[in-house]
């Protein structure tokens, strides 16, 4: 998922994905408002752009910490599955990872 010289300094990147699910439900539930949720998803975005460096690194982060959780806190399938999924959706040119820059203006 990381280029030759990447590396995953953080493996907490579970917390700002759960955050950030847990919002869109919560929305979804009717439970929050529209401003709520962006305020919310904004927020976790910040916290996000803060650790890592690049959208690339951020899902190596997620995984590294999400897999464990699903495998039974060991090296299973999902470490060669869940690369597969990233990489269909970073090599898509309408991708997120491709379209919204990382790094905000301001």
């Amino acid at each position: 998922m990381l280029g030759p010289d990447g590396a995953v300094r953080s493996i907490a990147a579970r917390d700002p994905g759960r955050a950030s699910t847990t919002a869109r439900w919560g929305r979804g539930a009717r439970r929050a408002t529209r401003a709520e949720t962006c305020d919310a998803l904004e927020r976790t975005s910040a916290a996000v752009r803060r650790r890592y460096a690049s959208w690339d690194e951020f899902p190596a982060a997620y995984v590294m910490g999400r897999c464990p959780h699903f495998d039974e806190e060991r090296f299973g399938d999902r470490y060669t599955t869940v690369p597969a999924a990233h990489r269909a959706l970073t090599d898509a040119s309408d991708s997120p990872g491709n379209t919204v820059p990382f790094r905000l203006p301001g």
